[in-house]
């Protein structure tokens, strides 16, 4: 539909909305499709709905890994900036993905998740694929290859390491202004929560941002980034627009055809 672009046609299924299939007739509107994109509803696999979204070449369609945790606030992020996002709870959901966004929440749950329902190795093949990943706070956790005191393994595709509640505990909750490479303008006013501190990285991993005392707390490895704060929680939208540079070079362009 529309430009004289071919369509590309993908197919988001799992369960919509809470933990539970919806009965009847599929949630309206659809939304979630990005700027110029339509689609539509059918019952899908695990007695879901599918969603199928059509749309240029030129959108991409960024996925949120939606088992626990900050989901919703990302897709509001993204939403507010025209670009689509799916919710992301079953491992089929990354099949033709453009991104994926790991988002702030409890790392062990996370994990723990990511192993009940198979997404281990998928998110692993996802993250060799090339395509851009973003792990913020207990996803950058559960990118890291080396983490302290995590009890089941996690993604383990970027070489960094890891120490999880580095600054303690709820209430050592706190805010700074980081500047962060890339990035145009003031310092970006970053939200930490039971944060993470990136302790070392390994070669091929560039640090965007440190804290006064040192503390690495933004990093990026190729198609990999992380930050050990939460950027969907302000109104700065500037960290998630970087991310949706990344790998922008080998999409397709418009009216490059199918």
């Amino acid at each position: 539909p529309g430009g004289g672009v071919a369509p590309h046609f993908y197919h988001f299924w799992g369960v919509v909305g809470g933990g539970h299939p919806p009965r009847g007739r599929p949630p309206a509107p659809l939304g979630g499709g990005g700027r110029g994109s339509r689609g539509c509803y059918n019952r899908g696999a695990h007695g879901a709905w599918t969603r199928t979204i059509w749309r240029d070449a030129h959108n991409v369609t960024t996925g949120i890994l939606a088992l626990q945790g900050d989901f919703r606030e990302h897709s509001e992020m993204l939403a507010s900036i025209g670009q689509a996002s799916v919710e992301v709870r079953w491992p089929e959901q990354l099949e033709g993905l453009d991104s994926l966004i790991i988002p702030g929440g409890e790392s062990t749950t996370i994990a723990r998740l990511i192993l009940r329902y198979g997404f281990t190795e998928p998110l692993r093949a996802f993250c060799s694929s090339g395509r851009p990943v973003w792990g913020t706070c207990a996803g950058a956790i559960l990118l890291a290859k080396r983490v302290d005191d995590l009890d089941r393994p996690g993604i383990e595709t970027m070489d960094t390491s890891v120490a999880r509640n580095a600054f303690g505990r709820q209430v050592d909750s706190f805010e700074a202004d980081v500047a962060i490479k890339g990035l145009a303008g003031n310092p970006f006013h970053a939200i930490f929560i039971r944060a993470p501190i990136i302790e070392s990285v390994g070669a091929g991993v560039e640090v965007l941002g440190q804290l006064e005392d040192g503390a690495i707390v933004a990093a990026r490895q190729g198609n990999l980034l992380a930050t050990a704060f939460h950027p969907e929680l302000g109104g700065d939208t500037r960290l998630h627009e970087y991310f949706l540079t990344i790998g922008a070079a080998e999409r397709p362009k418009a009216g490059a055809g199918a």
